[in-house]
C-alpha cells in the first residue's frame, strides 16, 4: 500500500515540474490593442469645433442629451469624450460602452484595422 501513495505523490510532483517550465506566451498583437484602446479612452477629444455648429443643431443636442461633444471640467479643460460614459457607468453599475469606430478610426488606424480585422480575437483585450 505504502508504494502506490508514493507513486501518486511522484506523479503529482511530476506534473507540477512539468507546468513549471511551460513558458507563458502573451500575445502581442492582444496587448497593443488592450493598451491602444485604453490610451483611447484616456484621451480621445472629439475635433468638432461648437462654435461652428448652428444654433439650430445644438439646440437640438441638448433636446436629445447628446453626449458627442466633449464637455468641460471645472477648470475648462474638455475632458475626453468617453469619460463621462465610464464615470458613468461605475455610478450606474452598467457594463456597455458605446464607442463610436470612426473615432476609434480618426485616433489609430492601427488600432482600428486590428479590431476590424480581427474582433473576436481581441474582444476580450478590449472589454478588460
Amino acid at each position: 500500500m505504502m508504494d502506490n501513495d508514493n507513486k501518486k505523490s511522484n506523479i503529482i510532483n511530476v506534473k507540477n515540474a512539468v507546468i513549471e517550465k511551460v513558458p507563458v506566451i502573451r500575445d502581442q498583437p492582444g496587448e497593443f490593442v488592450k493598451n491602444s484602446f485604453i490610451s483611447f479612452l484616456q484621451s480621445f477629444r472629439d475635433e468638432k469645433d461648437m462654435n461652428e455648429l448652428d444654433e439650430d443643431l445644438m439646440e437640438l443636442d441638448n433636446i436629445l442629451g447628446n453626449t458627442e461633444m466633449d464637455v468641460e471640467n471645472e477648470e475648462g479643460n474638455k475632458v475626453p469624450k468617453y469619460i463621462k460614459e465610464i464615470n458613468e457607468m461605475v455610478e450606474e453599475e452598467t457594463t456597455t460602452l458605446y464607442i463610436d469606430f470612426m473615432d476609434i478610426l480618426m485616433y489609430d488606424n492601427d488600432l482600428a484595422e486590428h479590431i476590424e480585422e480581427e474582433y473576436y480575437r481581441y474582444e476580450i483585450y478590449l472589454k478588460r
